[in-house]
């Protein structure tokens, strides 16, 4: 009969680091293998020595196929640890570091992407919106930097100026340039609880920004013409009338 040999690996796969948490993983030659979820309260050099970490739970058991068990090298075992954790450790966890059916926690977040329009035409029309309302920027401010929120689950697509009061008009000016080029997507984002429970990981529209430089004469004067003839065909002449400054 044969000895069972077993292979052991420190390892936490990257996409649920934290660093009070790691994982002990044992591989054995008969197919069978546990990890065992392990916590320490100590960080810095004290976190380097076993003995400042304890079991958090009972091991989770799992199967796996042994070929080559011995020519394994560390990156495989390690690859190896990232599927097994996320198929057959991770659910079985008090409290598991993502929920079952989460993609985007494996790498796999949904880009920015534009539901309808672009972003070039969001881009265009933001720069427009904020050469008619020139006041917006402050004295000797060369640009303003618009912080654009995208559209994800229950959660509709925004645009933001920080520290700054945007006025009625640019608000709802803003508002019909998402309707005609909406951005849609999600990121994956690091929630860092408290030392007593688990951090772990939050499903985020994505952002990115647009920066508007000041206009010159020539562009400000400019802005409201071109500014009504991008949206006269999706906006009452009324509402251009009320929301667009005339020169």
């Amino acid at each position: 009969m044969t000895d069972v040999q077993s292979r052991e690996l420190i390892y936490f796969p990257p996409s649920c680091q934290d660093p009070y948490y790691r994982i002990r993983w044992r591989f054995r030659s008969d197919g069978t293998g546990e990890a065992v979820l392990e916590v320490t309260y100590d960080l810095g050099e004290k976190q380097k020595e076993d003995s400042n970490w304890e079991s958090a739970e009972a091991p989770v058991l799992f199967t796996w196929s042994p070929e080559r068990f011995e020519e394994l090298t560390t990156g495989e075992l390690e690859n190896l640890a990232d599927g097994l954790f996320r198929d057959a450790v991770n659910h079985q966890l008090t409290d598991p570091f993502f929920m079952e059916g989460d993609d985007s926690i494996a790498g796999q977040d949904e880009y920015t992407h534009f539901r309808c329009g672009s972003e070039q035409d969001l881009e265009r029309l933001v720069k427009l919106v904020l050469h008619c309302y020139a006041n917006v920027f402050y004295e000797n401010e060369e640009e303003v930097v618009v912080r654009c929120s995208t559209e994800y689950s229950d959660e509709s697509a925004a645009l933001e100026i920080d520290g700054t009061s945007i006025p009625q008009p640019v608000q709802r000016l803003f508002a019909i340039a998402l309707d005609l080029s909406t951005p849609c997507g999600s990121e994956t984002v690091y929630n860092d609880g408290d030392i007593s429970r688990m951090s772990g990981y939050d499903i985020c529209p994505n952002s990115f920004d647009i920066a508007v430089p000041r206009p010159s004469a020539h562009e400000a004067f400019e802005a409201p013409r071109l500014l009504r003839a991008v949206l006269e065909k999706h906006v009452s002449a009324r509402d251009l009338d009320e929301l667009i400054p005339r020169v």
